[in-house]
């Protein structure tokens, strides 16, 4: 059995679900393009690493260049960031280095347990960070060294914001 709708609200859903979706995709692209950064590792035939190899990246654009340094493990980070005229201010957008979010979740337990009429003892357990989420820090706002060199941490987390699993036991005595 063929069902048709003829329903205008469903028409208007589709329209603006690929409205929506044709949106994220033109928005990632975009932000893809401005923020855009280079990795990898040099490795030679046989898969071992190269450390200390320089790669050196060529902008057809505008022929700017920008250098890295491969670590012991072969891995390399070319950043697009550069040092601006001296004087003027760099295009970088507002927020453009923006970190990973906080959550966290505190449980506390207390028990009261009576001795006398007047007399009460209370346990007491709390627990901090209960689910022990990492929650990191955000990303090293310094990108670029004094001479205009790129610095090693630019945009490395490297932190965390709050400490991990906590427990705390104790016991009250109320007269």
């Amino acid at each position: 059995m063929n069902r048709v709708c003829n329903s205008p609200y469903r028409t208007f859903a589709e329209i603006s679900s690929l409205a929506v979706l044709v949106g994220l995709v033109f928005a990632v692209t975009t932000w893809a393009q401005a923020t855009a950064s280079l990795s990898g590792r040099v490795t030679d035939s046989s898969g071992a690493a190269i450390p200390g190899a320089k790669i050196t990246v060529i902008s057809t654009e505008t022929g700017a260049t920008r250098s890295a340094v491969t670590e012991e493990s072969g891995f390399y980070r070319v950043l697009p960031f550069i040092l601006p005229p001296a004087g003027t201010f760099g295009n970088a957008a507002r927020d453009s280095l923006i970190g990973p979010g906080l959550a966290t979740l505190d449980l506390s337990l207390f028990k009261n347990i009576p001795i006398s009429e007047r007399t009460s003892l209370q346990f007491r357990a709390e627990v901090f960070n209960t689910l022990n989420r990492a929650n990191f820090g955000v990303p090293n706002a310094l990108t670029l060294n004094p001479d205009g060199t790129p610095r090693a941490t630019a945009g490395l987390i490297t932190t965390t914001t709050t400490t991990s699993r906590q427990l705390q036991f104790g016991m009250r005595l109320v007269w």
